[in-house]
């Protein structure tokens, strides 16, 4: 089929010309040679496609001879240049929109293979145990800025730090329905326990991990119990209920530590630049514990704490709050340390056994009180303590 016969159905097709006008403008090209039949300079061939198949023709530079029909063939020409002109822009704002939309559909398809922690499915990067119910899994720590992301049910979370490059993990599990086994899932850099809450009645992880290659580890527990040992870490957020809370050993910038309706909360042998810890309803009991900045709050709880040097800081800033129950302090008197002490308490009494304090006032429920050689201690330690309808130590 000519080249001409194939603009012609084309324009037919777009609705640019009638049927009436196609007919006759085909009628007029039948006449003419075929394009392969023509002489002069060819130039290579070229392929439409049409709704009806691909044709392929050539275009020639030579003019066409003079014909009865060539005015119309020339009015076919300039309706056709100027349909293109008309259209060109559009194709190619089309063409913009077109590559716009796929690259968004890519983006969004991208992210719908990324599964939420919660999600059925597993990547490859999913490591779940080979036993019926519980099993050991190993998986190795690549990145020295890795994230840690545990939460547990109604069974405890167990760290222990060691060096090495590698999490060792046993994950115990009590499943409600048969269904694929709580397992550790890898993105990227983070290291999430995986399960769907409704699929267990109980899940619970015993692990050792790389001692310094987690930059944040958060953990969570429902009446499980959490123990934490051994670890360096910038930041670590802990939190559990209905049960116990230890954290033993532990280095870093910043902890954060919420236990509530608490059995029993211990800290000990921890260094950080800050520490934010809530508990309620448990007896607090913390041992050397080098804190720079720490506010420690308890409710309808006794806290005890001790600490026998203050080490890597400077100037320490300590407020500690209780309710209901006796508050006791025991910290080292010695010429590096000066302390600047605030207590108070509603229906109780304060007791403060430090030697070298100047009181600024010191009556039943409120007293303050300063190191004579405070200004130019080394170690400054400025303490607020307050408690109501029990006693507040400081020895």
């Amino acid at each position: 089929m000519s080249v001409e016969k194939i603009k012609i159905l084309k324009m037919l097709e777009e609705g640019k010309i009638s049927a009436e006008d196609a007919a006759k403008l085909l009628s007029l090209t039948d006449g003419a040679p075929a394009e392969s039949g023509r002489t002069g300079q060819s130039a290579p061939g070229s392929t439409y496609t049409h709704s009806s198949g691909s044709y392929t023709g050539s275009q020639t530079n030579n003019q066409r001879p003079a014909s009865s029909g060539s005015s119309f063939a020339e009015d076919l020409g300039k309706k056709f240049d100027t349909f293109m002109r008309d259209i060109e822009p559009k194709l190619r704002s089309f063409s913009e929109v077109v590559v716009e939309k796929t690259a968004a559909a890519a983006d969004s398809l991208s992210k719908s293979f990324i599964p939420s922690p919660r999600q059925a499915e597993r990547p490859s990067g999913y490591s779940a145990p080979s036993g019926p119910g519980d099993g050991s899994v190993e998986i190795k720590v690549s990145s020295p800025y890795s994230e840690l992301d545990f939460s547990s049910l109604n069974g405890q979370i167990q760290l222990t730090g060691y060096n090495g490059d590698k999490i060792t993990a046993t994950v115990r599990s009590k499943q409600r329905r048969r269904t694929e086994k709580a397992g550790i899932m890898v993105l990227g850099n983070k290291y999430i326990l995986q399960f769907d809450d409704g699929d267990y009645d109980a899940v619970s992880v015993t692990a050792y991990i790389p001692y310094n290659m987690f930059k944040y580890i958060r953990l969570s527990s429902v009446n499980g119990d959490i123990h934490v040992s051994g670890i360096d870490c910038e930041e670590i957020t802990v939190s559990n209920s209905n049960a116990i809370l230890n954290l033993n050993n532990l280095r870093g910038k910043s902890l954060f530590a919420d236990c509530q309706n608490c059995k029993e909360l211990k800290l000990s042998g921890l260094c950080f630049g800050s520490a934010e810890i809530e508990s309620s309803n448990g007896a607090v009991y913390a041992s050397e514990n080098d804190i720079e900045n720490l506010k420690l709050v308890a409710f309808n709880a006794p806290v005890s704490m001790n600490l026998s040097e203050f080490k890597n800081f400077s100037n320490y800033l300590w407020i500690i709050e209780t309710s209901n129950q006796k508050l006791g302090l025991y910290v080292p008197t010695t010429p590096a340390v000066g302390y600047y002490i605030k207590g108070a308490t509603t229906l109780g009494n304060i007791k403060i056994g430090l030697t070298g304090l100047n009181f600024i006032y010191n009556d039943t429920y409120n007293t303050e009180a300063k190191s004579i050689h405070f200004d130019s201690a080394p170690k400054k330690v400025r303490i607020s303590l307050e408690t109501s309808n029990a006693a507040l130590i400081v020895n």
